[in-house]
Parts: structure tokens; sequence; C-alpha cells
């Protein structure tokens, strides 16, 4: 036996004793351990991983969904502290009239905002709405949208997409409905048109889509006005002027109908 081979005088037992004491306090990658909430949030910190709260949120299957009754004088406020990337599925209820223009700006990520009115004359955004850069998806049912005079009522632009159900558009001097810059509009059961010189004005890659109009109603001298680009596509129970006299285009752009020919 070579003079410098040493003999441990522990056994076993107490040499896993050591090793387990001399590990104390780390997080381990080869085996279990049972760690308490504020170490595994610790451990999580020190390797730059998600927080608990976000893993639950990207792991669940649905969204939370969350609801909430406001008056119309609450609801800018309520939108304006939302955050910005929305991980939540919003059904906002609320009642009464807000005269000022109502504007949701930079929204983004898997969730939604759904703005509920209970009726159309009961729930009433009268000076219009702006949805500006919204890329999580923004839905209106059973209210009004008005203007009583300037630009359309309900404006989408730069990557929205919003949806109308239900509800009564009354325009002012442009537009019921209004988009530009990848602003995206459906329109769906049961809406109203009334007040503008157009029912939709739709550019620079704008669209408009008319899904069901089963209890729409246009009562807007001119349909469409498209220019520079932008889309209009119509089912197969819109009319190709959506109820007005007349459609307009200048310098491009695209009505189609359901058909799929081009008007």
């Amino acid at each position: 036996m070579p003079d410098d081979y040493y003999v441990s005088q522990y056994s076993g037992e107490e040499i896993d004793a050591l090793l387990t004491r001399a590990g104390a306090g780390t997080v381990r990658y080869d085996a279990a351990q049972s760690l308490t909430d504020a170490q595994k949030q610790q451990a999580r910190g020190n390797i730059g991983a998600a927080n608990l709260d976000t893993q639950n949120k990207v792991l669940a299957k649905t969204l939370p969904i969350k609801q909430i009754s406001l008056t119309a004088a609450q609801l800018q406020g309520f939108l304006d502290g939302l955050p910005r990337l929305l991980t939540d599925v919003y059904y906002i209820t609320f009642t009464g009239e807000l005269t000022e223009r109502l504007t949701l700006s930079g929204f983004y990520g898997g969730g939604e905002i759904n703005i509920l009115g209970t009726a159309q004359g009961e729930s009433k955004l009268s000076g219009g709405v702006t949805c500006h850069g919204c890329f999580a998806e923004i839905t209106f049912r059973k209210c009004t949208i008005s203007v009583s005079s300037g630009e359309s009522a309900l404006t989408s632009k730069y990557g929205s997409t919003v949806n109308i159900d239900g509800c009564a558009v009354r325009g002012g001097s442009q537009g019921c409905l209004s988009l530009s810059y990848d602003g995206v509009i459906n329109v769906r059961n049961g809406c109203s048109f009334s007040g503008g010189a157009y029912v939709v004005v739709v550019s620079i890659s704008g669209t408009a889509v008319f899904h069901v109009a089963e209890g729409d109603s246009y009562t807007c001298p001119g349909g469409i006005w498209i220019w520079h680009g932008g889309c209009v596509v119509l089912n197969e129970s819109a009319s190709n002027t959506l109820g007005g006299n007349y459609n307009a285009k200048d310098g491009g752009g695209y009505i189609i109908s359901a058909a799929g020919t081009l008007i």
C-alpha cells in the first residue's frame, strides 16, 4: 500500500451527511429538492429566470378574465391605468355618457379589451373613439359611438384591430368609420350607421371588413370612400355601396364584393 494512501475514518453515512451540509444553500440541477417559495424566487433571480407570476401566465391555457363595471366618466381613467402589455382579458361594462373622445393607445400582448354597453341608448361615447397603435384586440358592443362634427366617430390606425358588434355609429362631417396605416375594423351583427358623409373612409393600408350584416342599417349619403391603398371587404348581405348612393375612389384602393370581385 502506498505511504500516502489515505483511509477515511468516516462511515458512508457520515460522508453523505458531510456532503449534504457542504451543499446547503445551493440549488441542484441533478436531483429533486424541497425549496421554500422564497428560495425558489431567489433562485430564479440569480439565474435570470421568469418570476413565478409570469411563468404561471405563460403556462396557463386560458388568460385570466376580469369583469369590471364603470360609469362612462371612469372609463378613460381606468384604461389609462392598465399596463400596455395585456396579459388579461377585460370585459368592461359601462353606463352613462362620455362626452370627451375616448382614446386607446399602445396596448399589445395576448389579452383583450372588451368595452360593453348595456344598450345603445344607455351607454354612449358621444365624443367618438380613437384606437392608436393597439396590437391587442379591442371590441365595442351594444353602445352608441358618435360625434357631432369633425373627425369620424370611430378611428382605427397604426395597426389597431377593432371589432364593433351591435353598435350605433353616428359620424360627423367625414365618415362614421375611419381607418389608416394598417388599422382594421370588423363590423358584426346589428350595427347602424348614420350622420356621416360616408359609412367608412379607408386609406393607406387600412382594412374594413363587414362580416355579417344581419340587422345592420345604413343611412349615410355615401357608402365607401377609399384612397391610397385602402381595402373594404363586403359580405353576401351588404350592398356594394353600403346603402349609400355612391362610392368614391381617390388614388387607388380595393373594394371586394362577397363574390370576390373588385367593385
